[in-house]
């Protein structure tokens, strides 16, 4: 089975995403999850970690992201040229929630654009204040009090997952 049918194989069953956060359990079962579903899927052990990986968010989304940043650099260096990366790393740095925006619609976007600075090795409290400071003064007023430290903790503030 190829990967794109294979996707969609694992996408009927409705396995959990993992994020990084919660109980530290929630990483075994989430992991016993797709061993049963590549097992009962006859999935081959070349595509587990590519298929497992549609299936991590947020924090676990973002370290899958860092530390395939090689891989990804390459392909942008090759793939799209230095002029477009920076209009976009500029575009991320003038980025900002609008009123006509949802909350989720800020966030996809910014997750978007973050993309394009990943080779400036932003760290996640850096992320993190960057969202902040691009929402809404209206949501601004709503976050709870404290220092977040990863992009994750704002978006979950706002009250989101």
């Amino acid at each position: 089975m190829d990967h794109a049918k294979m996707s969609a194989t694992i996408a009927i069953h409705n396995p959990m995403k993992y994020d990084g956060l919660g109980e530290p359990s929630f990483l075994g079962d989430w992991c016993r999850e797709f061993d049963n579903l590549f097992e009962l899927l006859d999935c081959r052990e070349e595509m587990q970690v590519d298929q497992a990986a549609h299936y991590l968010k947020g924090k676990a989304g973002l370290w899958w992201n860092r530390n395939n940043a090689g891989f990804k650099d390459t392909m942008r260096g090759t793939f799209v040229p230095e002029h477009v990366r920076s209009r976009m790393r500029s575009e991320f740095d003038a980025f900002k929630m609008t009123e006509a925006m949802t909350i989720e619609d800020y966030h996809n976007r910014f997750m978007e654009l973050a993309e394009y600075v990943l080779d400036l090795n932003y760290g996640e409290e850096v992320l993190a204040l960057r969202f902040e400071k691009g929402l809404t003064a209206r949501i601004k007023k709503r976050l709870s009090p404290g220092e977040p430290s990863t992009l994750e903790e704002v978006y979950q503030r706002e009250g989101h997952d």
